[in-house]
């Protein structure tokens, strides 16, 4: 039986053209700043964001968790929508090893907006924390891909500036939200202090994210990385399978966004689930369903389609680039002709 797997898009696996640049990747030691290729991972990265410096980490969690770490002082507040990848994901990181209290604000679509934070950035008695830091997830995962307006963004920024409170973007998939938005990753860029991406997602790179921000702040996460055991040695192979992605695989992205469409009118289709189309934007699609969602997954795991139960009524697929267009016209076929 064939086999479609729609749990996530970090299930990719690197092509042989990606593993032939891995092979043929010139290295060096990464601590004593030598390695050629990771050094040019790192600067291509500020040339599509726009930032001064850029550092190669070994997942979304360290970048995020070294912004936590420089941009907001211990036993201070970070705000951050309740559902965000930092707060569900990240093993409390944020807490345990930043030092910092979350403060989670509950909101339409992952989209914290000027009016929602303006009221907790007013600075309060010595006795009580302050928010220093807010951050938010573009795209937000738990929200199916949801895409930050820039304007929104525009605003939230003024604010955060205008009170001295840094402005941290979880952008792991932040190339499908430029797509999505039509919106450069470098516009997007200009309306934050700092700003990760993942290279092992949407991207297909086997490794790897990237952390960038202003010259002093990227100077001490090296610190803040080899800190938290990142310090990385001979990491051009690595380097060299984001370069590949970084030069070949955003263009694909946008087809991952027509698959996810095609999914979700298939899922409306069968009746298996219900979906806003209008708010299936990306590559992620979470549908709400009325039998238990784990009941879902199991019937659609006997025909060959994996995919994930979100929570007790929700079901999400996540396209990638190893699903082919035609194989999305496959498992939507499935998807309408099995009986649940």
């Amino acid at each position: 039986m064939k086999i479609y797997d729609l749990r996530s898009d970090t299930i990719t696996k690197p092509s042989l053209a990606m593993r032939k640049a891995m092979y043929d990747a010139e290295v060096g030691d990464d601590v004593y700043l030598e390695d050629p290729t990771v050094n040019k991972l790192q600067e291509m990265t500020v040339e599509i964001t726009g930032k001064k410096k850029a550092l190669f980490v070994s997942s979304g969690t360290m970048g995020n968790l070294i912004s936590l770490m420089i941009l907001s002082k211990r036993n201070k507040q970070v705000l951050l929508d309740s559902e965000s990848h930092i707060i569900h994901y990240e093993l409390g990181g944020v807490s345990s090893i930043a030092g910092l209290m979350p403060l989670p604000i509950k909101t339409e679509r992952g989209f914290l907006t000027k009016e929602l934070i303006e009221n907790h950035l007013i600075q309060k008695k010595y006795d009580m924390s302050n928010v220093n830091m807010v951050s938010i997830e573009n795209t937000h995962n738990r929200y199916g891909g949801s895409v930050y307006p820039i304007h929104i963004l525009r605003d939230l920024y003024s604010l955060t500036k205008s009170k001295n409170v840094h402005l941290h973007i979880d952008g792991a998939r932040i190339f499908n939200a430029s797509i999505a938005s039509k919106t450069s990753v470098k516009d997007i860029a200009n309306n934050c202090d700092s700003i990760t991406f993942c290279l092992s997602k949407g991207l297909g790179s086997p490794f790897g994210s990237i952390l960038c921000g202003d010259e002093d702040f990227i100077n001490e996460a090296y610190s803040m990385r080899k800190l938290l055991g990142g310090g990385l040695r001979q990491s051009g192979i690595m380097a060299a399978a984001g370069i590949y992605a970084l030069e070949n695989n955003i263009s694909l992205l946008e087809e991952d966004h027509i698959k996810i469409k095609k999914l979700a009118n298939a899922v409306l289709e069968s009746g298996i689930g219900k979906v806003n189309l209008d708010e299936v934007e990306t590559n992620i699609l979470i549908f709400n369903t009325e039998k238990k969602a784990s009941d879902i997954v199991a019937k659609l795991d006997e025909v060959g389609i994996r995919c994930i139960a979100f929570d007790e009524y929700r079901v999400r697929f996540v396209s990638h680039l190893n699903i082919s267009m035609n194989e999305i016209d496959e498992v939507c076929d499935i998807i309408k002709k099995t009986k649940f």
